[in-house]
């Protein structure tokens, strides 16, 4: 399981999970994002993300 942060410094978590798709990796992938917008949802399930989780976000 690889949880994603997709807006690291210097890195796109997009990119990193194109990478992991294209090696054909059987990984679950959950995707954590700041960006509470519809077109950055559908692109990490697009993807092949299995969740995603707004930040910031709170256990209860």
């Amino acid at each position: 399981l690889v949880i994603l942060d997709l807006y690291m410094p210097g890195k796109s978590g997009l990119d990193t999970l194109k990478i992991i798709r294209n090696q054909d990796l059987d990984i679950d992938v959950i995707a954590v994002t700041a960006a509470n917008d519809r077109e950055t949802v559908l692109k990490v399930i697009r993807l092949g993300a299995l969740d995603y989780v707004f930040k910031p976000f709170h256990f209860e």
